[in-house]
């Protein structure tokens, strides 16, 4: 039961991602910018895992790595609505 719900959830991020990105982009270079974020949200999956575990052998804690990753969610959350927000105003204009 619990894969069936983190499989869902998952490809929840998925489609949700798909989805936004030319509501809040535009069509224009649809195929650029999901290529830029995709590489993004990949390579921060591949290397997020692998800096935890080099975290956790010096310190012998998982704490700061746990401390980082709502940091970053933050800070790609201002930088996904300034960049949103810098094009909504350049279409307003």
């Amino acid at each position: 039961m619990v894969l069936a719900v983190f499989g869902m959830g998952f490809s929840g991020g998925d489609t949700a991602f798909v989805r936004t990105i030319p509501d809040v982009f535009g069509l224009q270079a649809l195929g650029a910018i999901t290529g830029l974020l995709a590489l993004g949200w990949r390579s921060g999956a591949a290397v997020g895992p692998v800096f935890a575990g080099f975290v956790y052998d010096a310190t012998g804690s998982y704490a700061v790595p746990f401390s980082l990753a709502p940091v970053a969610l933050l800070l790609s959350l201002v930088l996904f609505s300034w960049g949103s927000a810098s094009r909504r105003s350049a279409s307003s204009a």
